[in-house]
């Protein structure tokens, strides 16, 4: 027997990810090359973090009829994280051709 609301959490955790993943990965590695490795690698560690408390997060708070905002207070950190990492490589280029 299929439990709905354990494969509603599963694909809402898969697809949460999947959506900001070409983000994150192209943004980290780019980050590890131009800006800094070491750096890269803390925000990576923050990034995966919050990640793996999303569907925690989403189970306990959220879910069906939970807080909408449950998953919010890890998504827009990590949209955060991603939007840091292009920001400063963007600032970097600019100051490069200069």
């Amino acid at each position: 027997m299929v439990d709905r609301a354990r494969t509603r959490r599963g694909n809402r955790a898969f697809l949460n990810m999947q959506e900001q993943a070409v983000l994150f990965m192209s943004s980290l590695w780019l980050y590890a090359v131009f800006v800094s490795a070491a750096d890269a690698t803390d925000l990576g560690y923050a990034y995966l973090i919050m990640r793996s408390m999303y569907p925690v997060i989403w189970a306990v708070l959220g879910g069906e009829k939970g807080q909408p905002e449950a998953g919010s207070m890890f998504t827009f950190p990590q949209y955060a994280i991603n939007l840091y990492e292009v920001n400063k490589q963007k600032t970097r280029a600019h100051r490069a051709t200069k």
